[in-house]
């Protein structure tokens, strides 16, 4: 690939356009050909033939493909002349490629091409059979529009360094549209079912009509998530599920896009800083969280386009930059108990010991950390837990309590050594421990006193859930202090489950069986897993081998020592907004496998998902740097780029 790169770049820009021409040209000739062959040997029906087995209406097109192709002979025959350049066709050619309005057509084309390849019939009525006889032609043009765009996009990428990044973004969010009309094509839907399903969220019934009020007496989860859910139900009754997705669509442009800024910043090889958002952007697991109405891709996205912020914000030094950096670190902290206040304020502390200038990390860090203290203030206020959510308890006797085996439990029960709890699996109904909690009292709140939703399933923000939260606490503290080593066992179970595929999680099956051939190939060839689908109780008491994804260890390790060794030799000069960068990625790569195995055993693999991003460039940046500066020098382009705009702003 390095040498391919070093070729193209030793071709003269009137090299490669000829190149670019002539292939593309080809391809497209080729493609017509097809087609016209395709008509040929399909003779029309006998009650609708008006010469030699032909109807009218396949006459004109054999007559329009002819003509297309005849044109395209022409031209090809033109550019493979030494002077080709210089005859007006040649010129024509040239200037057109040249031109953005280019880019632009060749969008519409596409677009239009699909739309009525695969529009369904009953859309179209009694068009309907037209179409089917000039299928051939839509994917002709579709096909020919795509190459012919990815070509554009080359000559736009390598003609000069001005050039370089805004095209690289053209090309990413091409790719990434095309994607997603693909996956739509095949059969994604968008999953929004754990509105009325998942524990998670507030009874789709308050959340249409008591929203406010139960936002602010909910204690068990950050409030962005069930807060973006009621806004969109009020607001938009019959299109709720449209909304969601393209919501959610956006927020994979914003992480597809931060990805490749992030490349750019960390002066990754320009083909590979391009290369990398493309990959990540179509892979499964992004998909599929894609697909998926839960709090988990949005925070992915924030986390990520944080990374870009904070780097304009050390280069900079502009107070908007900072805000939306703060604001959203604080959008996370409200949308996942993951990410505690200690995360929060360590990332601020990070920056006001390293950056120079602490009045303005003071102030931009000001509201948003107001607001996330706010959200906990309450919550001490009304219920005595100052935290984002009351279920900790709940979540760590699953890597604690429940471990034990039932003859223990019960012995530890009888001698005093647990509460009564503990014979009761976590998230039990309110009904089981309002009777071990027969003094919690009313409230008056829907929210807080239904123990079943209108939807019938339970209500796990009732208001015993506080309560009997602390008696879990306590009895996981019990447990880890009386049996280590169950504990220590139970995290190296979350650290197997930590490596596995993203993609490889129950809650996303719904799509996933639209794609298993390729979900697994991806899996194996990208992240080192061979095998998939293990159940619940497998992936908590078993280890396997197969089931690892070993490229993701691998490339975790990468990241983490390699880009630790960095810092440490650039330790005089952190303040560097690249070095920043790398502090702010490395240290939510720690966090969130320390938190995310330290206190939970189930979804491990869905928390690393939110960092995978960094994963991936630490992991690059590091292979590119032990290659040597002699094997990428070539391509720092990019930076280059980076820095003219930022002086630029």
């Amino acid at each position: 690939m390095q040498s391919a790169v070093v070729i193209s770049r030793a071709m003269s820009p009137v090299q490669r356009s000829a190149v670019v021409l002539r292939l593309n040209l080809s391809f497209t000739l080729a493609e017509g050909m097809w087609v016209l062959w395709h008509f040929l040997k399909s003779p029309s029906d006998a009650d609708s033939i008006a010469f030699l087995q032909y109807s009218p209406s396949r006459l004109l097109l054999l007559l329009f493909v002819l003509a297309l192709t005849g044109g395209i002979s022409l031209l090809i025959v033109k550019i493979f002349r030494p002077d080709w350049q210089n005859q007006r066709v040649g010129k024509w050619l040239v200037s057109t490629l040249d031109r953005i309005e280019t880019i632009w057509a060749l969008f519409l084309c596409g677009g239009v091409m699909y739309l009525f390849a695969y529009i369904p019939d009953h859309t179209l009525g009694n068009l309907a059979p037209y179409r089917e006889r000039s299928f051939p032609i839509f994917m002709w043009l579709g096909i020919s529009s795509l190459h012919w765009l990815v070509s554009w996009l080359y000559l736009r990428w390598t003609s000069s360094q001005e050039r370089q990044s805004h095209t690289g973004m053209l090309a990413v969010v091409f790719v990434f549209v095309l994607s997603r009309a693909v996956y739509d094509r095949i059969g994604f839907e968008f999953q929004s079912e754990g509105i009325y399903d998942y524990w998670q969220m507030i009874d789709p019934l308050l959340l249409r009509t008591d929203l406010w009020r139960s936002m602010l007496y909910l204690h068990s989860q950050p409030p962005m998530l069930n807060l973006f859910t009621g806004i969109v139900l009020q607001s938009f009754p019959s299109a709720s599920q449209s909304v969601f997705h393209a919501v959610y669509f956006l927020a994979g442009l914003v992480l597809a896009w931060s990805v490749y800024r992030i490349g750019l910043a960390l002066e990754l090889p320009a083909w590979l800083s391009l290369t990398a958002p493309m990959l990540f952007a179509i892979s499964p697991p992004v998909v599929l969280n894609e697909h998926w109405l839960f709090y988990t891709y949005p925070v992915a996205a924030a986390l990520t386009l944080a990374g870009v912020a904070l780097h304009r914000f050390v280069h900079t030094q502009k107070f908007g930059w900072g805000l939306l950096f703060f604001s959203l670190l604080a959008y996370t902290a409200l949308s996942w108990s993951l990410f505690h206040l200690v995360w929060l304020v360590a990332i601020t502390a990070i920056l006001l010991f390293v950056f120079s200038n602490r009045k303005m990390v003071f102030l931009a860090a000001l509201i948003p950390m107001t607001l996330v203290v706010g959200w906990y203030g309450k919550n001490y206020i009304l219920y005595g837990a100052f935290t984002s959510s009351t279920w900790a308890g709940m979540n760590l006797s699953n890597a604690t309590t429940y471990r034990l085996s039932p003859q223990e439990t019960l012995r530890m029960i009888e001698s005093g050594g647990l509460s009564p709890f503990a014979q009761y699996p976590s998230f039990s109904s309110p009904d089981t421990y309002l009777n071990l909690l027969p003094n919690t009292p009313a409230t008056g709140i829907p929210l807080l006193d239904m123990t079943k939703k209108s939807t019938g399933r339970v209500n796990f923000h009732h208001r015993v859930y506080v309560e009997a939260s602390k008696y879990y606490m306590q009895d996981a503290l019990r447990v880890i202090r009386a049996s280590p080593t169950l504990y220590m066992n139970s995290i190296t179970q979350s650290l197997y489950i930590f490596f596995h595929s993203a993609s490889d999680y129950d809650f996303l099956d719904h799509n996933r069986q639209r794609i298993p051939a390729f979900e697994s190939g991806w899996n194996r060839l990208f992240f080192g897993q061979w095998e998939m689908n293990e159940t619940l109780e497998e992936r908590t008491g078993n280890r396997s081998l197969r089931h690892t994804g070993w490229l993701i260890l691998l490339a975790f390790l990468a990241a983490l020592f390699g880009n630790l060794r960095h810092l440490w030799r650039q330790r005089k000069i952190l303040d560097d907004p690249k070095n920043m960068l790398i502090l702010f990625m490395g240290f939510n790569l720690l966090y969130v496998t320390f938190a995310g195995n330290l206190f939970d055993l189930g979804e491990n693999n869905r928390f690393r998902f939110v960092v995978d991003a960094f994963i991936l460039l630490l992991s690059l940046f590091v292979v590119v740097n032990a290659l040597g500066k002699n094997a990428w020098r070539h391509s720092r382009r990019g930076n280059s780029v980076i820095k003219s705009q930022e002086r630029a702003g």
